[in-house]
């Protein structure tokens, strides 16, 4: 049994059941969480319990941004909402996929270095 390369992760966008690769991603994060619920327990006395609450997810994608005149109108898309998809490739038969909102747009720019952008996708809903 191999390991999986970060290569291998694909985050794509899918418009009209059509899957394409974001931005050519080089890195990116894919978060799932779950509120921690307080709740009052005559068992523990003094001490504090948890039960799960609500789940939420978040994807970021890093890039590299292209040398065109495009590169700025990358900001522009913050707002948007959109249709993702997550899988590993060659394994598209378990992919996650959810609509997210694209809650921030950045890029970032240092002396001597490629110039980055990253795109945060807050999930809306749940990935299935």
């Amino acid at each position: 049994m191999g390991h999986i390369l970060g290569h291998d992760v694909i985050i794509a966008e899918v418009v009209n059941g059509r899957s394409t690769p974001l931005a050519a991603a080089k890195s990116c994060e894919i978060d799932k969480t779950a509120d921690a619920k307080e709740i009052s327990s005559p068992t523990y006395g003094q001490d504090r319990e948890f039960v799960a609450g609500r789940r939420t997810w978040r994807v970021t994608v890093n890039y590299l941004v292209p040398a065109s005149s495009e590169a700025m109108s990358k900001l522009d898309i913050v707002g948007g909402m959109f249709n993702l998809s997550m899988y590993i490739r060659g394994r598209t038969d378990d992919k996650r996929s959810g609509k997210a909102l694209l809650i921030e747009s950045k890029i970032t720019a240092t002396e001597g270095n490629l110039v980055q952008g990253s795109w945060v996708f807050q999930g809306s809903g749940p990935l299935a």
